[in-house]
């Protein structure tokens, strides 16, 4: 038998309801202020209104007011009796039901430790590939609020939810028969943004994360074909780009792994193997180098077009210092009679094209070196 529903319970089940009303009001949007950063605070909630943890917070909020208004307005006793036994009944059920509601979802949050970062990032990414689905192309409010999220994250775990999102998204695109290389510029831009915020630089983890994600990328579109498109091309700068800022602030074994990715490519080479030398990172301004000959060794004769980046980082180890200008020597002087027409006309060629494109140091480190070749002053004795 349900207990009597006299004024006294009558109105102690209206001011639970009440405080469980302003509980449920008012803890989730604490929490969110306490735990959830101001500057992507609006992301997280804008995308959290389509998971679970909205949803069953309206649906107790709801209840919470039904409920009250019921008692307010129905299960009001009077102070001269008790209401009929069917009402009773009624009270101790709706009071039931709401309890039950309010245990099950703070039971959930807490459960799941309310992950609202790892909620909006699943969301975004759900949407993404939602989107690009119907109209094959990425939303770009949705992806810029997604970026925007790694950049603010934390080094390691918060960075790599959105680089995993991101990682799903370029694979779901490509793996698309409509993909046609031009659909991930904006999401290849967003690997940069996320991994070099001056405040949240990403970690060594990221940084290869993305490496083999771009690599990846790269290599897909090489096989369908599409290598003369912007995704193409944007995705070898962005990893000449990422390599010459984990030169600068990254670990090694990091800064080796994007010298790998971009092998094959003389430019971006050129471009790390520079940015090493300056950083005093030797180990690295040789691989970048040791890469370089390897390439230009592939043909038979070295002719000046082949040698332009060659000789640029050449120059360079030419004129940084007595024992790496002993590491230029010793290609040079292995390489006697390879050149086409002549090492002299490749080193003008080379100062011309480095000149044209306003890499004035490296043009005067050519000439310095080609006038101490002049002079016979290429013996690695």
């Amino acid at each position: 038998m349900p207990p009597q529903l006299t004024e006294v319970w009558g109105g102690t089940y209206l001011q639970v309801l009440i405080v469980l009303l302003v509980f449920a009001l008012g803890i989730p949007a604490l929490i969110l202020q306490i735990a959830v950063p101001e500057n992507i605070r609006r992301i997280i909630l804008d995308r959290m209104k389509r998971t679970w943890w909205h949803l069953s917070w309206r649906r107790l909020i709801i209840a919470l007011s039904i409920a009250s208004l019921v008692f307010v307005w129905f299960l009001h006793p009077c102070s001269n009796g008790f209401l009929p036994t069917w009402k009773s009944y009624i009270a101790a059920i709706i009071i039931s039901i709401v309890l039950f509601l309010t245990i099950q979802f703070w039971w959930r949050m807490f459960l799941l430790g309310m992950p609202v970062r790892e909620m909006a990032v699943r969301i975004m990414r759900r949407d993404l590939s939602g989107t690009y689905s119907k109209r094959w192309l990425l939303d770009e409010k949705i992806l810029d609020d997604l970026t925007h999220l790694g950049e603010q994250g934390t080094s390691g775990y918060e960075k790599e939810l959105v680089i995993d999102s991101f990682d799903h998204l370029t694979e779901y695109v490509q793996n698309s028969e409509r993909y046609r290389g031009v659909e991930l510029e904006d999401l290849i831009r967003g690997f940069e943004t996320i991994l070099t915020d001056k405040e949240n630089q990403g970690s060594n983890r990221n940084f290869c994360l993305v490496c083999n994600i771009l690599k990846r990328i790269q290599d897909n579109i090489k096989d369908r074909g599409l290598s003369s498109l912007t995704d193409a091309s944007l995705t070898l700068q962005t990893l000449g780009r990422l390599g010459v800022f984990a030169i600068e602030t990254k670990s090694e074994s990091t800064a080796l792994t994007f010298l790998e990715a971009v092998a094959s490519d003389n430019n971006v080479l050129f471009q790390m193997g520079l940015s090493a030398l300056r950083a005093r990172r030797s180990h690295i301004a040789t691989a970048a180098l040791t890469k370089l000959e390897a390439l230009a060794e592939q043909t038979p004769l070295l002719t000046p077009i082949k040698t332009v980046h060659l000789f640029g980082l050449l120059s360079h180890f030419w004129t940084a210092g007595s024992s790496t200008r002993l590491r230029a020597k010793s290609f040079l002087f292995r390489m006697q009679g390879f050149f086409s027409p002549s090492l002299a006309e490749c080193l003008k060629l080379a100062i011309e094209y480095h000149y044209n494109i306003t890499n004035f140091d490296t043009a005067d480190a050519l000439v310095v070196m080609l006038e101490d070749i002049k002079k016979g002053n290429l013996s690695i004795i």
